[in-house]
């Protein structure tokens, strides 16, 4: 039984043997794989950054400002400068006839009161509506568009037709 017990020793001391060896072998061979590369000679310059100024009061500006916008009220009160114009206001206008002149027909047009002078308008051109001259016949007119109206015709006539 003595040698049977020295027999597995043995056995257990190889197999320590082997396992220590193969450790040192791991631990030599991979001592150096997990090694940064060396650092590089060109480093790239740091990127410039400060804090940001602060801007400079301009007072005569502010007050330029202000005054082109009029928040005190007056004819024209709180006006936004940086906002497209206000559209013109719709001006009353009426079909006062039409004229044959050199074989083209144009619209007799009064804008504002009757004293008013008249305008020779063409097909095409804007009334004082907003609305758009589509055509001219003998005794009246047809406009697209104005205000309110969308791309309706309306017609305009210098008779009322009996019926």
């Amino acid at each position: 039984m003595i040698g049977a017990a020295s027999w597995r020793d043995r056995r257990a001391l190889v197999s320590i043997a082997a396992a220590g060896l193969a450790v040192a072998a791991a631990a030599a061979l991979g001592w150096h794989s997990g090694q940064a590369a060396p650092p590089t000679s060109g480093r790239s310059a740091p990127a410039g950054w400060s804090l940001p100024q602060e801007a400079g009061a301009d007072p005569a500006h502010d007050a330029a400002v202000l005054r082109a916008r009029h928040p005190w009220g007056g004819g024209a009160s709180f006006r936004d400068i940086d906002a497209a114009p206000p559209a013109p206001a719709a001006q009353p206008w009426t079909f006062v006839g039409t004229v044959l002149r050199d074989g083209h027909r144009y619209a007799l047009i009064r804008t504002g009161p009757p004293t008013a002078t008249l305008d020779y308008r063409v097909v095409g051109d804007k009334l004082p509506d907003g609305s758009r001259l589509d055509t001219i016949d003998a005794d009246s007119i047809t406009t697209l568009g104005g205000a309110g109206h969308g791309e309706a015709p309306i017609v305009y006539r210098l008779f009322k037709k009996r019926s």
